[in-house]
């Protein structure tokens, strides 16, 4: 059977490195596709992996547009997933798998990057109005323009000729068949599809057929496909005329006549929105100036304005080259800073007390708590093992086998010979050990610990109930190398503070 031709022009871009490999990006993130709390950890563990994604995701968490008014910096990923939600974190991480992979920094694929993205922040801002699931929305209008983008980067000399159809008088869609053989539109979903997105995003990405219905229904199935398709147009305009989101409505109303529910007031607010989002969101995924057309139309102020509450923000704090905080983590030779490891710890610890008061659910908390200690004592491992009748089991943690130590049921066994753990755990005492592997602990350390890699020093901490109450937990903590955790005394006040947070937390709300 002879390939057709949407066929070969896969197979052309499956020979491109960065196709395959951004493929398994978008893969990696979008099999969290639901607003699933248990589903955080897996997040900020993929977030946590990527120094780079780290950096955006703080970027965008302290922009005026999500930052709380007198709230103060969010350091940590698991705050900023409080702070942004699940959902915008998530999209936030697959859109930068796109502008990574798709060479980012080049002039003339900044304008194709920002056209998809106003495009899926507008779609989104439109979800509202129809009543309709945002998050499936904001992903199907990007990934609408994966086939343009793909061609854009990969095959220059085509988008050329398509650029040069299409400004000779023929419609984008026949100059992509002439040059092509398909429109980018079937390559999109044709790749969307190969690389396994969810169904309700692929769906989205399908262009609805005939013409656009007089009114959409709200909450209906059939409204995101045709929301998705005004954005998608709307993005166009823009970057084709550098023209307004008014004067772009205008162009829509007779294509989309159910854009007529809205007022002309209703319609400014969308395009506003959308054009604080695209500034914060470019700031944080790119650093630096929009696109003259798109900046045209959110306008050059500064990265000022107001949270969706209506609370005035305090100003984005300017982009920074991401910090190698993963690298730091992993490199035992880095010097550690014992004033810096207590700066953020206190900044941690304000954020875990804030997320307290919030009354997070204990799968944020018991993250929130491992990763300001994680980053302020740049550990290998720090987790909340829980007591379960006679073994201790991780509740939360940070650690590189994290997904397979939940899997197989590791855990600590509190039977047997007496044990470091047992210690901890009976005598509610907090254990400091220089180097597990020392031959006056042999014996007195778990084999179960022993399988972990790369845990040489070792913090335990206990999670002290009242005197007459049996100790539900402890805290753990190692290091890389021997004597890694002899900590100066400021910094061991500061983490009795923090097992003491964390022992309320699992109090209130036990996992």
């Amino acid at each position: 059977m002879t390939p057709s031709a949407l066929e070969q022009l896969w197979a052309k871009l499956a020979q491109k490195g960065d196709v395959p490999a951004l493929g398994r990006s978008v893969q990696l993130v979008a099999q969290l596709t639901e607003s699933d709390q248990a589903k955080l950890d897996a997040l900020a563990a993929v977030i946590l992996r990527d120094a780079a994604l780290a950096s955006r995701v703080l970027r965008l968490a302290n922009s005026a547009a999500y930052r709380r008014s007198n709230a103060g910096e969010v350091t940590t990923i698991a705050r900023a997933l409080v702070v942004l939600g699940f959902d915008t974190v998530r999209n936030l991480a697959l859109t930068a798998a796109v502008f990574d992979r798709l060479g980012e920094q080049q002039p003339a694929m900044q304008q194709v990057l920002a056209k998809a993205l106003f495009s899926a922040l507008f779609a989104e801002a439109l979800a509202g109005r129809w009543q309709v699931p945002r998050d499936p929305l904001f992903l199907g209008t990007l990934f609408r323009h994966l086939g343009a983008l793909l061609v854009h980067y990969h095959l220059p000399e085509e988008s050329e000729q398509i650029a040069a159809l299409v400004a000779a008088g023929l419609p984008r869609s026949k100059a992509e068949q002439q040059v092509l053989g398909v429109s980018c539109a079937a390559l999109g979903l044709y790749v969307a599809k190969e690389w396994g997105l969810p169904t309700a995003v692929v769906t989205v990405i399908e262009t609805p057929a005939g013409p656009a219905p007089r009114e959409l229904a709200a909450k209906s199935a059939a409204a995101i496909g045709w929301l998705a398709s005004v954005a998608e147009t709307v993005g166009a305009q823009i970057a084709e005329t550098g023209g307004s989101v008014a004067e772009a409505r205008q162009l829509l109303n007779d294509r989309f006549p159910f854009l007529r529910a809205l007022t002309p007031a209703q319609w400014q607010a969308i395009g506003e929105e959308s054009g604080v989002a695209l500034r914060h969101w470019w700031q944080a995924l790119v650093g630096n100036s929009l696109p003259s057309r798109f900046a045209e139309v959110v306008g050059d102020q500064p990265a000022v304005g107001t949270s969706a509450s209506g609370v005035s923000a305090p100003s984005c704090p300017p982009a920074k080259a991401a910090t190698p905080e993963r690298d730091e983590q992993a490199d035992p030779a880095v010097p550690f800073d014992p004033d810096l490891a207590l700066a953020r710890l206190a900044t941690g610890l304000e954020e875990l007390t804030q997320t307290l008061f919030e009354r997070q659910p204990w799968n944020v908390v018991g993250y929130l708590a491992c990763e300001v200690v994680w980053r302020a004592l740049r550990c290998e491992r720090v987790m909340v093992l829980v007591r379960r009748q006679r073994l201790l089991l991780p509740a939360a943690g940070i650690a590189p086998e994290w997904s397979l130590l939940k899997k197989k049921g590791w855990g600590i066994s509190l039977d047997g010979p007496p044990d470091v753990f047992q210690l901890a755990i009976g005598r509610g005492v907090d254990i400091e050990i220089d180097d597990r592997n020392a031959p006056t602990l042999a014996g007195k350390i778990p084999k179960a610990l022993l399988s972990l890699p790369r845990g040489v020093s070792v913090l335990l901490l206990p999670l002290k109930g009242s005197s007459t109450e049996a100790v539900p937990g402890l805290l753990y903590c190692d290091k890389p190398l021997p004597h890694q955790l002899r900590l100066p005394p400021a910094l061991k006040a500061m983490l009795r503070q923090w097992r003491n947070l964390v022992a309320m937390a699992w109090r209130d709300h036990p996992a």
